[in-house]
């Protein structure tokens, strides 16, 4: 059984946490700490009244300088921007947050039962709406107890009561569908990578946002498999070509987008 991602609604590292060009992360003085010196510049460049033609006042890494750099700055300084913020994900650590990726939709920056983009968040068969211990055809509420039992949910369950993010988030969220997935599997701009000791794929979109898809694995029956791979249920079904028939909750389309040696990838998995 897959992890659910969620789709569409509607920041104690501080100073310790480096910058890729080996300065902390909001000094853009470069004086080896984080001040309000450093809030000043900021407000100095968006002021118009000095330049920054390298960028060095672009704290969250979105291509521009303005009010968001100085909150994130200034969350530094209080102590209270976690890895997100730090990374750039986030504008805060009151997650999880609306991530506009332009042409690839809105997101959110966690996955469902998540508290943060790093997190692997709940595991979950696909329609069902609560974990559990062990996840097997005879555990599936959703079927007589074998993958050619299963019960006709329909094609697209998003925004349904088998909804998963639905009825855990509440509000807009609702699972992905395949399109969705793929569109952000396709992307062009993608890095493996780890954020806050938890590996997984970084995907930024052409406006400058980012989604950080952590690597949780499944669970098959009572074990944990394959952590550092990502594979996320969507909304939609899949249906195998060579299926021999009969109506089946395993064609629910698992997008795994990268193995956990890092190759990038696009495959469906019709496993339970």
């Amino acid at each position: 059984m897959k992890r659910i991602s969620l789709f569409f609604l509607l920041s104690l590292v501080a100073a310790s946490v480096l910058g890729q060009d080996n300065r902390l992360k909001g000094d853009v003085t470069f004086d080896n700490k984080v001040d309000i010196g450093d809030v000043v510049a900021i407000i100095n460049v968006i002021a118009g009244t000095v330049s920054d033609e390298m960028h060095y006042t672009d704290v969250n890494g979105d291509g521009h300088t303005d009010i968001s750099d100085v909150v994130m700055v200034i969350n530094i300084i209080a102590g209270i921007a976690d890895a997100a913020v730090l990374e750039g994900l986030c504008p805060d650590n009151n997650h999880p947050h609306v991530i506009d990726m332009g042409d690839m939709g809105k997101w959110s920056c966690c996955n469902v039962s998540a508290s943060a983009p790093w997190e692997y968040g709940g595991y979950y068969a696909w329609g069902e709406t609560t974990e559990k211990e062990r996840y097997s055809w005879d555990t599936y509420t959703l079927c007589k107890g074998s993958s050619s039992t299963c019960f006709d949910l329909g094609e697209d369950i998003a925004g349904k009561s088998f909804d998963t993010a639905q009825s855990v988030m509440g509000g807009k969220w609702c699972m992905p569908t395949e399109k969705q997935m793929k569109l952000i599997c396709n992307a062009q701009r993608h890095e493996w990578c780890e954020i806050n000791g938890v590996k997984g794929v970084r995907i930024t979109s052409d406006n400058g946002k980012s989604l950080f898809f952590p690597g949780g694995g499944v669970k098959i029956d009572d074990s944990h498999w394959y952590v550092g791979m990502l594979q996320y249920l969507t909304s939609t079904l899949t249906h195998d070509e060579n299926h021999s028939g009969g109506y089946d909750n395993s064609d629910a389309c698992a997008w795994i987008c990268t193995d956990y040696r890092g190759v990038w990838q696009l495959d469906s998995n019709l496993s339970p």
